[in-house]
This record gives C-alpha cells, sequence and structure tokens, in this order.
C-alpha cells in the first residue's frame, strides 16, 4: 500500500507531497476561536490584527522557511465549546497555546446586544504594555509568532489549553453558558445564524 492508501483509511491523517520548493521547516498552527466574527467588534478587530501580524512577519518567515497554518473555528454551541475547550471569545492559539493564557474579559455591547439585549455578555479584551484593548494588538501577536517560530523559547513562554491528557476537567464559563442559551432561545440579532463574539 502508498502512504496515501494508509492515510485514507485515518481521517485524521494528512499526508502531503510536496516539492523541495514549498518544503518548510517549521509549520506554526493558529487556531483563531471566535463566537461571532460579522457583528463582534472584538472578533472582527482580532482577526484583522492577526492577519496584520502575519502580514508583517510573512518575509521574515519566508526565509526563515516558517510556515503559518491559520485555522478559523467558529464555536456556535455550548458542546463547540466544550470539544475546543474555549475559555473566552475570541481566542488565539499557536500550536495549542493560548496567546494571553490569563483571561481577561469586560462587558461586550455588540453581543449583549446579539443576545437580545437583556443579557449582559462579557467577552475578551487584551492585557498589553499595561493597557487593557478590546482587540488583540498586533505587536503582541506578532511577539506570540516570533517566540513560536523559535519553539524553545515558546515551550517555556506559555501553557498548553487543559485538554482531557493533564486530567483538568473543562468547565464552560458561565459568561458562554450565558451566551449560548440566549442564542439557543431565539435572541440572536438580525443574523441569528451567526452567534456573537
Amino acid at each position: 500500500m502508498t502512504p496515501e492508501t494508509d492515510a485514507r483509511a485515518h481521517p485524521n491523517v494528512d499526508v502531503e507531497t510536496m516539492s523541495p520548493d514549498a518544503y518548510r521547516t517549521r509549520t506554526l498552527r493558529v487556531d483563531f476561536l471566535f463566537l461571532d466574527r460579522n457583528d463582534c467588534d472584538r472578533c472582527s478587530g482580532t482577526e484583522d490584527s492577526l492577519h496584520r501580524a502575519i502580514d508583517r512577519l510573512a518575509p521574515l518567515f519566508d526565509d526563515l522557511g516558517v510556515e503559518i497554518v491559520v485555522r478559523n473555528v467558529r464555536v456556535e454551541t455550548a458542546a463547540d465549546a466544550r470539544r475546543t475547550r474555549l475559555a473566552s471569545s475570541p481566542t488565539i492559539r499557536i500550536d495549542g497555546r493560548d496567546v494571553q493564557p490569563a483571561i481577561d474579559e469586560s462587558p461586550c455591547n455588540s453581543c449583549s446586544d446579539l443576545c437580545g439585549g437583556e443579557t449582559g455578555v462579557d467577552c475578551r479584551t487584551w492585557l498589553f504594555d499595561g493597557e487593557r484593548h478590546s482587540r488583540a494588538p498586533v505587536a503582541l501577536l506578532v511577539d506570540a509568532l516570533l517566540r513560536a517560530a523559535f519553539s524553545d523559547r515558546w515551550e517555556r513562554y506559555g501553557t498548553r489549553e487543559r485538554d482531557a491528557e493533564t486530567g483538568d476537567p473543562y468547565r464552560l464559563p458561565e459568561n458562554l453558558r450565558t451566551f449560548f442559551e440566549a442564542t439557543e432561545r431565539g435572541q440572536g440579532g438580525e443574523n441569528e445564524t451567526e452567534p456573537c463574539c
């Protein structure tokens, strides 16, 4: 059997054939987890910051042979939050590590509006250079991407998201529970198929 045939028997295995020109010595997996990037200013702003950080580093990473793979993960339900172990929205993880492990949140008007306005929803804020930001600062993401590219530093920087292997049970944060309960009751905004944050 060829490797491609073996891989098809395992849906969680990808086998790629590539030319030496396309080969990269390091691949960074960047996960952007969000509840709503259409109506939530924090999610859309953080996504924009992520793209700007990647654009800024692309020439350097190309020279170093570093590839970035971005996975946009829309978390639509409490079950999705449990599966992805989402602690706050939006979240950016690089190789499974939250770029800012300490979670800070504040009231999010756009998400509260999407939940019918009766339910207050807190979304993530980002602490950087002694200030609180409603979107992930580009400089914070550039720093995290550089640390991850030089993985010996990244290993010491953050902690991996807790998962079943660590033995720490995931608990759906009350904030996310409130959001999902409100959207399940149909209190979403104009675009009910796209929940907020």
